[in-house]
């Protein structure tokens, strides 16, 4: 090869070389940005997962509670159905 076509050859490469920088570049900016949003969604999905335990919890709660005035209502609807025999007896005396 000629000295001429060394250089030719060596000035396309070297616009290569700058082309595949500049893309190396741009897909490493990309990268970040990704990598960056990852890390937002992560910490967002923490947050919700914490809300959801919390939730879950209070559930758990609501439900103990639901039985609890279930019972007591039960119990003092079998008092009330007690004491009113004890009227109608009385009543018809």
């Amino acid at each position: 090869m000629k000295c001429k076509d060394l250089e030719e050859e060596l000035e396309n490469k070297s616009a290569m070389l700058g082309l595949l920088e500049a893309e190396v570049d741009k897909e490493r900016s990309a990268l970040h940005e990704i990598a960056i949003k990852c890390e937002g969604l992560e910490k967002e999905l923490e947050g919700k997962c914490a809300k959801v335990d919390l939730l879950e919890a209070e559930v758990v709660k609501e439900r103990i509670l639901s039985h609890e005035i279930t019972a007591k209502c039960n119990d003092l609807e079998e008092e009330l159905e007690g004491k009113s025999a004890k009227v109608n007896l009385l009543e018809a005396e």
